[in-house]
């Protein structure tokens, strides 16, 4: 059993982690859906285009293997090109301006 983030742990800008839950992983599906610190964690919006983009970076707070769920996605910044924490600055705005909401919309 592995432990793994959903949306409802992404709020905007932090993680909450007071309820997080733990499903068979194998290992193909960590290597795919691990997480790494400076990852951000963005969600879909679970049907509403005023929760799409919520977004947090993880850092590591959990001291053991921890995965994502579909209703989340994963950004990976590049180390060599940029840090997670600045992804997640951009994420933040993009969903506080509206941004991601109006691309959802548009692909609706």
């Amino acid at each position: 059993m592995v432990k793994y983030l959903r949306a409802a742990n992404v709020k905007d800008g932090t993680l909450d982690l007071s309820d997080v839950k733990s499903m068979n992983f194998t290992p193909d599906e960590q290597r795919i859906f691990g997480l790494r610190p400076g990852d951000v964690l963005v969600t879909e919006g679970s049907g509403s285009l005023s929760s799409v983009g919520a977004s947090a970076v993880w850092q590591g707070e959990i001291d053991e293997m921890v995965c994502f769920q579909n209703t989340l996605l994963r950004m990976r910044p590049r180390s060599e090109m940029m840090d997670g924490r600045f992804l997640g600055w951009w994420a933040q705005s993009a969903f506080g301006s509206g941004l991601f909401a109006s691309l959802a919309s548009v692909f609706r």
